[in-house]
């Protein structure tokens, strides 16, 4: 289902699908000189294999739709090799060390325009954040600032304190579209699970 999001409150709202996913999560406060330091770096960060990986997934997006309006069962069986191909190719990097280790894995609510997550500290409204976010099972390493909208406390019963919420900033394109192709992908991946 399509939920509205926006990249900020002035920009034109547009329709994101949004999932419940599990992801690697890092992220830090900025201050206005550390903003200067973070541009959008999403379109190389360093991990040449993850960031094959990621523009594979996007052509294999690009077809798989198109197949599925005329093969939906062709479709499902290649959705279901790819995500085993992905899960192959995240034990490879695992394997070769590529991923950081300072990563928490954490269930969020993602879309294109941005993600909600559990916190245990809260953080200000309207702050700067820089993100680090390893997407799974393809561990794809995406790098992003982003606005908080809001820090919501929690009742004390509950395991986490605060429920945050975040805009992805304006700039970020490259990291935008691996976020949108990612929550397609799983998107695809469980309409083509529960059809089988």
């Amino acid at each position: 289902r399509a939920r509205k999001g926006t990249m900020t409150h002035t920009k034109e709202r547009r329709d994101y699908f949004r999932i419940n996913d599990i992801i690697g999560l890092s992220y830090t406060e900025l201050t206005g000189e550390e903003e200067e330091k973070y541009p959008d770096q999403s379109g190389d960060m360093g991990f040449p294999l993850a960031n094959l990986l990621s523009e594979v997934d996007a052509s294999f997006n690009n077809v798989a739709n198109t197949v599925w309006k005329e093969e939906p069962r062709v479709a499902q069986a290649l959705g279901l090799l790819n995500r085993k191909i992905s899960l192959l190719a995240a034990h490879v990097m695992q394997a070769d060390g590529s991923l950081a280790d300072s990563y928490e894995d954490i269930i969020v609510s993602l879309s294109g325009c941005g993600m909600g997550f559990h916190s245990n500290e809260p953080l200000t409204e309207s702050g700067r954040l820089r993100m680090n976010v390893i997407l799974k099972p393809s561990h794809v390493e995406v790098s992003f600032t982003a606005t908080v909208v809001s820090c919501e406390a929690l009742p004390p019963e509950k395991k986490h304190a605060y429920w945050v919420r975040i805009s992805i900033d304006e700039g970020n394109d490259a990291a935008q579209e691996q976020i949108i192709q990612h929550v397609v992908q799983k998107q695809y991946s469980s309409i083509a699970i529960s059809k089988s």
